[in-house]
């Protein structure tokens, strides 16, 4: 059954309509993936009520962030400028996204995906932390010029249950390697 959630108002233009179904063009929508320089530093769990008691807070130029910046990089993204910079998603799917960014200053990579523990970000090549961004998304440091980002998802538990099977797999190879060995023995002393 298809549906469609709407305001009742015409803020957004209908681009598709067929039958009772209307397919609008949200302007607003926030790109996947943006660089900010300004960051609100707030406690842990408090985003959201950061959100609530400033509804005019720029989340497309600024972001909030749950832990504090390394000094350094705070006071480079005081004095940066993203305005001349861009973001191109090279590669979507389910476990990775592969970002590349171009920018003459430090910044901040919103990546408006769920920050999830299990995923692992890395800048041409070398791994970084992922800091929560504004309550819910995934945020990198970047620094300034042209790198590859790339967002994989490797959960410890799949790490830790594949070290369980293969140690399983090889004892259970070395057991029968014993037995046979042992069985052949005994054979051969018949």
């Amino acid at each position: 059954m298809a549906f469609s959630i709407t305001s009742g108002s015409n803020k957004h233009p209908t681009v598709f309509k067929f039958h009772d179904i209307n397919i609008y063009d949200n302007k607003d929508a926030f790109p996947r993936s943006f660089l900010v320089n300004k960051f609100q530093i707030v406690r842990e769990g408090k985003a959201f009520e950061f959100l609530a008691k400033n509804p005019n807070f720029d989340l497309r130029h600024e972001v909030i962030l749950e832990e504090p910046l390394p000094d350094l990089w705070a006071t480079q993204l005081k004095t940066s400028d993203p305005n001349d910079s861009n973001t191109k998603i090279l590669s979507l799917s389910a476990n990775k996204v592969i970002i590349n960014t171009d920018s003459n200053s430090s910044s901040l990579l919103v990546l408006t995906d769920a920050y999830y523990s299990g995923w692992h970000a890395f800048v041409d090549g070398k791994e970084t932390h992922i800091y929560r961004g504004d309550g819910l998304v995934r945020t990198v440091l970047i620094p300034a010029g042209n790198h590859t980002i790339e967002f994989s998802y490797m959960p410890k538990s799949f790490v830790i249950g594949l070290s369980v099977s293969l140690t399983t797999a090889g004892f259970l190879f070395a057991l029968f390697v014993y037995s046979k060995r042992k069985k052949t023995m005994i054979e051969s002393t018949t």
